[in-house]
């Protein structure tokens, strides 16, 4: 299998856009990290060149967002954790680890 790069600007915009597709959400800040050390065994054959190359099976993300004061925020953010998974999978082929949600605020109040 082949590598992709990808820097981390592209991904947290496209992570930012992802969410923005759900009525009532307003991506703002945006993070990527991940965890392991290891930068040579990755699996899927992937990496992320922001800086240097990161192992793509523990990439963990904070997305910061503000939330319609109209939305069920238990079940809105069920939906942006699977709508971030599902569209970072699609177009980069990298599965995200962990999403981590921070709702800054509610907007609409």
């Amino acid at each position: 299998m082949g590598t992709i790069d990808i820097s981390e600007q592209a991904l947290t915009s496209l992570i930012r856009f992802a969410a923005s597709t759900l009525p009532g959400v307003h991506a703002r800040r945006c993070t990527v990290s991940t965890v392991s050390t290891d930068v040579t065994a990755s699996s899927q054959g992937f990496k992320i060149a922001a800086t240097d190359p990161v192992d793509v099976d523990d990439v963990r993300i904070t997305l910061q967002v503000a939330l319609a004061s109209t939305v069920k925020i238990p079940a809105t953010m069920v939906l942006l954790r699977e709508r971030v998974g599902t569209v970072v999978q699609a177009q980069t082929s990298i599965t995200m680890k962990q999403i981590n949600i921070v709702v800054e605020d509610l907007y609409d109040v």
